[in-house]
């Protein structure tokens, strides 16, 4: 991640998996967004952040997850509301 290339840490290889939200706030290595594309991302320290994207699984994602690099595990962070 500091040389701006990509590295696979965890989770499914298959494109586009199907996702496991777990319990909101909760980290687990159990838990897995699913496959997203057109995100937003941003790195916090040790911490990956996701929000939003189009996945296969429900369309328009409203969800916020974060990834722990020392950990390797994620957590559902929020659910965002749907526009009206």
């Amino acid at each position: 991640i500091s040389q701006d290339v990509w590295t696979w840490r965890h989770g499914n290889q298959l494109y586009a998996p199907f996702g496991v939200a777990g319990t909101l706030g909760q980290e687990s290595p159990d838990n897995l967004p699913c496959g997203t594309t057109n995100a937003g991302y941003w790195l916090r320290g040790t911490e990956l952040y996701l929000l939003g994207g189009l996945t296969i699984c429900m369309g328009y994602s409203f969800q916020m997850w974060k990834f722990n690099l020392d950990t390797n595990c994620w957590t559902r962070v929020a659910n965002l509301p749907e526009a009206r």
